[in-house]
């Protein structure tokens, strides 16, 4: 079961785009129960890449992320795509310490984060290359695949407990 969510805005300052990165934080692990896992490899349908929600309430999927599958929470609340630390390091991505130059406001205080841009994020065939992305020290138990991905799509539907990506 999911043992407790702090969700809480994250606000940073302004990129040098002059964008601000968003996203909602999952503060503690996300545990779910071996006879409840979610469905997290897309099904190819005639309608798209369905996924079901898990008993938690939340879409999960698997994505290649630089050559590494790394596990995602859907995140439509999420402004960009945010990799663990560890899923950084597991798609190949050299992040130092002093690169956590952005901080992000949240309801637990400041978090600290750096910028990266991600070669390519794969879901099913739907492939999004040079994805904007934010790695955080501290943070989600999960990784959230952010509205920058999300929006590239040509549509996403949720119905009931279904989730269809196209």
């Amino acid at each position: 079961m999911l043992t407790a969510i702090i969700a809480g805005m994250l606000a940073a300052t302004a990129a040098p785009s002059g964008i601000p990165v968003k996203a909602n934080v999952v503060r503690q692990p996300v545990t779910i129960d071996a006879g409840a896992r979610p469905e997290i490899e897309p099904t190819v349908t005639a309608s798209g890449y369905e996924l079901y929600r898990a008993a938690d309430g939340f879409f999960y999927v698997d994505a290649i992320v630089n050559g590494a599958s790394i596990r995602f929470l859907i995140d439509t609340g999420a402004s960009v795509v945010v990799l663990r630390l560890e899923d950084a390091v597991r798609a190949g991505l050299a992040v130092d310490p002093k690169q956590f130059s952005v901080t992000a406001e949240t309801a637990n205080g400041h978090m600290p984060m750096a910028r990266v841009t991600l070669d390519e994020v794969v879901v099913g065939s739907l492939r999004k290359r040079l994805v904007a992305a934010a790695v955080v020290h501290r943070g989600p138990g999960v990784s959230l695949l952010g509205q920058n991905w999300l929006s590239q799509l040509s549509s996403m539907t949720i119905a009931g407990n279904r989730m269809v990506l196209r």
